[in-house]
């Protein structure tokens, strides 16, 4: 491509500072977009089946990552309600909570994940989804349209009222359940009265909701499953496993730092460095 690239410069007076060859070894999470490869999913009976509700304005959809990270689970993202009982289901985050609690109703999401808990399924929920969880979901304000308030799916001890602060904090703190270490950010609006054990206790205090039983649990700590301790913890209590070797920030530190040697051996990084600082 040199001569092109030559001819690039000669006819447009403009530096070219490389050409960067498609880079395919790359396990990072997607910026603004479900990953093709989550959408389908393979199962099999020696795998940890979970199954992800897909809401139309899903939310912090990279939580799930580490969990599509690990070999022995298979993960799907659902459009509508399956057949098969998954070992969990996970309900995300999402932009509009209250218009996609409804429709987890209308579309037959909302009885398809009672059934799953009727027949031994995990429920957990993060964030918004945790909100979906609780009795009651309250919007006096009308942050997300018209005030109102709907009832939740009712499988969490919790009343969530939508408050027009934003809470953006980072934190860290420990899960009770297994007493592994977690850590993770808070990003929501709302504000839960919970009348049930906690799922986590972190620095700024407890978070969270169990059931009685500890098969419905849900919180606002995005990025947990990040955390590979917890990680394993959550996918054993599902199905008793030997823990992987994947260590999850590991692995996305090593795709970093492979992509960034990549684009240094085809680019030409201190004309771009001369530019940058001349700006």
């Amino acid at each position: 491509l040199r001569p092109g690239l030559d001819y690039l410069e000669k006819e447009t007076k403009r530096r070219v500072f490389g050409v960067v060859p498609y880079f395919g070894d790359i396990r990072l999470p997607e910026e603004d977009r479900i990953p093709e490869r989550n959408q389908i999913g393979a199962a099999g009976n020696d795998r940890v089946r979970i199954d992800v509700i897909r809401h139309p304005r899903i939310a912090n959809f990279t939580d799930f990552d580490a969990l599509e990270a690990e070999p022995d689970v298979s993960l799907r993202y659902l459009d509508s309600p399956a057949v098969e009982i998954p070992d969990a289901i996970l309900i995300p985050g999402t932009k509009s909570t209250i218009p996609d609690l409804r429709r987890l109703k209308e579309t037959g999401f909302a009885a398809f994940v009672s059934h799953c808990r009727e027949r031994g399924a995990t429920i957990a929920g993060i964030c918004g989804g945790y909100q979906m969880l609780g009795k009651r979901l309250a919007d006096p304000n009308g942050i997300e349209g018209e005030p109102g308030e709907t009832a939740g799916l009712g499988l969490l001890a919790i009343e969530t009222t939508l408050a027009g602060v934003k809470t953006l904090t980072q934190t860290q703190g420990t899960d009770l359940a297994s007493g592994e270490a977690v850590r993770g950010y808070h990003m929501h609006v709302g504000v839960s009265g919970v009348d049930a054990a906690p799922m986590l206790q972190l620095d700024d205090g407890p978070d969270g909701a169990v059931s009685a039983d500890g098969c419905v649990r849900g919180c606002y700590l995005h990025g947990l499953f990040a955390d590979d301790g917890f990680r394993h913890a959550f996918l054993d209590s599902l199905k008793r496993r030997e823990a992987s070797s994947v260590a999850y920030e590991a692995v996305i530190d090593e795709t970093l730092d492979a992509l960034a040697a990549h684009m240094e051996g085809h680019l030409a990084v201190d004309r771009l460095l001369e530019v940058a600082c001349a700006t």
